[in-house]
């Protein structure tokens, strides 16, 4: 018997090798390539002496002029994400805060209670990361602010003006986003004719260790990152952009 299962192993375990490396190959092969260019143009932030709302619909935002941001299929690990989207970024900064505004389209509205939500997410890095296709966390220790369609329960419904659906994260490389130990980002966001809106707002000055500082003439770079809950996107399932310069006029 001892023989038998020998013989069993020895032809078994090459089998078994050569089955996994054919799904890596496979997988590699299905999995669609984009032209990702090397750098962007810098997201130059304004100044304002009024009141920063964080209602994503209000009709402060729409005095400010967006920035057109590409995203890509995340395809640094697996799972891979798979589509090409666009985000539409508005900033703003003054009173000693700083608050931006994202939208971008999606056919489906999907919270929390569901199988999994929408999301969407900033990352800054300081001023000397590399530019790369790839996103959420670097060596430099990278701030993530990551929003989900997660409302808070009221009675029977949710409250979707929750400002406690961001999650302020560290990260330093791949699957190491850790939350910071205060939660020091607000944001909300608001599903309509096809698009969220989601707005995100925190202090420019860093409040504890690890948090990057986010001032005038500061040195740094910030990214996005998309998901949708109806395509199953969850982790490194996404769709992301390059670093790009940031500038607070």
């Amino acid at each position: 018997m001892r023989g038998s299962a020998k013989t069993v192993l020895i032809f078994a375990l090459p089998l078994l090798a050569l089955g996994s490396l054919y799904f890596i190959v496979m997988r590699g092969m299905s999995q669609r390539q984009f032209p990702v260019p090397d750098e962007e143009e810098p997201l130059i932030i304004g100044y304002t002496d009024r009141d920063i709302p964080l209602d994503p619909t209000a009709e402060y935002w729409t005095d400010i002029e967006p920035v057109r941001v590409q995203l890509y299929p995340q395809t640094a690990r697996v799972p891979y994400g798979t589509e090409e989207r666009v985000v539409w970024v508005r900033g703003v900064y003054g009173a000693g805060e700083i608050a931006l505004q994202l939208e971008f389209e999606d056919e489906t509205e999907n919270w929390g209670d569901q199988s999994t939500p929408d999301a969407c997410a900033i990352m800054f890095t300081p001023g000397d990361t590399p530019a790369t296709g790839q996103m959420m966390g670097h060596g430099s220790g990278a701030n993530i602010w990551h929003w989900l369609a997660q409302a808070v329960a009221v009675g029977e419904g949710r409250d979707p003006a929750s400002t406690q659906q961001v999650k302020e994260l560290i990260a330093t490389g791949p699957a190491t986003q850790t939350p910071m130990e205060s939660q020091n980002v607000v944001g909300v966001g608001t599903y309509r004719d096809g698009k969220w809106q989601v707005v995100f707002k925190r202090s420019l000055e860093s409040r504890q260790d690890g948090e990057l500082a986010l001032l005038p003439g500061g040195d740094r770079k910030i990214s996005f990152a998309v998901w949708d809950g109806a395509a199953m996107e969850s982790l490194s399932r996404k769709s992301i952009a390059i670093l790009r310069t940031l500038k607070l006029e």
